[in-house]
């Protein structure tokens, strides 16, 4: 007796048999050449970003303006956040805040920090676009979560301020402690004052002295006039504490700053 299985193969035709093997050989075929192709397009397209970036850095606006734009319309973020830059500054085009505002829009959609951190600041300032703080603190926040430390420095000081929203000393310190961490002056100034003055965390002199002193050392001025009031309310042997503190924090690129 004959299985179905046999039965069924034992009148199909050979070519019916042969045509869906030679339909997945063409598709794999077309799979793989559409892989490579795209393999080599992204490395053109980061060649070409290269070119554009040299460009732009030497100066030459001109060819990093016609590099950028067909990256930008094709929806890169950092070309799109490039060409915001040099419309907002007048870098090879006239400078038009409207339309780096479009360019930044779309590459912090994109998830571009930088991009982000601009758009929040036009938020802010109203400039190129219609001032809110609400989309101003939205945008700074997605910027400060990838680790911009001046998009950190600004919500800080958005919130320890209460510019436009209600004040909040411990959001203000988590985000401006962030920055200071990452080497901002002044935000490390902020932190400083902070700790001294039990704002928005629990009073610390060591802590106080300690970010203060680097902020003096990177060059912050008003950190110095802050360190000799704070210096006159401690003891000999806890301000030598707080510098050998600090001397480490500067050393370790202000990791583990703390006594």
């Amino acid at each position: 007796m004959i299985s179905p299985k046999d039965s069924t193969a034992s009148w199909v035709p050979a070519t019916l048999n042969k045509r869906p093997i030679a339909l997945r050989l063409r598709l794999r075929l077309f799979n793989a050449l559409l892989f490579v192709l795209a393999v080599f397009a992204t490395k053109l397209q980061a060649q070409t970003m290269q070119e554009g970036l040299s460009a732009y850095q030497s100066g030459d606006y001109q060819l990093a303006r016609a590099i950028f734009e067909p990256l930008a319309l094709a929806k890169d973020g950092q070309a799109q956040a490039l060409l915001g830059l040099m419309y907002q500054n007048g870098f090879g085009v006239t400078p038009d805040n409207n339309e780096a505002f479009k360019w930044f829009e779309r590459a912090a959609v994109r998830g571009n920090d930088s991009a982000q951190y601009n758009l929040a600041l036009m938020y802010e300032t109203g400039q190129g676009a219609k001032r809110d703080i609400t989309l101003a603190i939205k945008w700074y926040r997605s910027s400060a979560n990838q680790g911009n430390a001046v998009a950190q420095y600004n919500l800080g000081l958005i919130y320890l301020i209460g510019k436009d929203v209600k004040s909040n000393p411990k959001e203000a310190f988590v985000w401006l402690k962030q920055a200071a961490s990452q080497g901002d002056r002044q935000a490390q100034y902020h932190v400083g004052k902070m700790y001294a003055q039990g704002t928005g965390v629990s009073t610390d002199r060591l802590q106080a002295y300690l970010w203060l002193n680097v902020a003096s050392v990177l060059g912050e001025e008003d950190a110095q006039s802050a360190l000799q009031q704070l210096a006159a309310t401690m003891m000999p042997q806890d301000i030598a504490q707080a510098r050998a503190l600090s001397q480490a924090c500067l050393a370790n690129n202000f990791k583990d700053c703390k006594p």
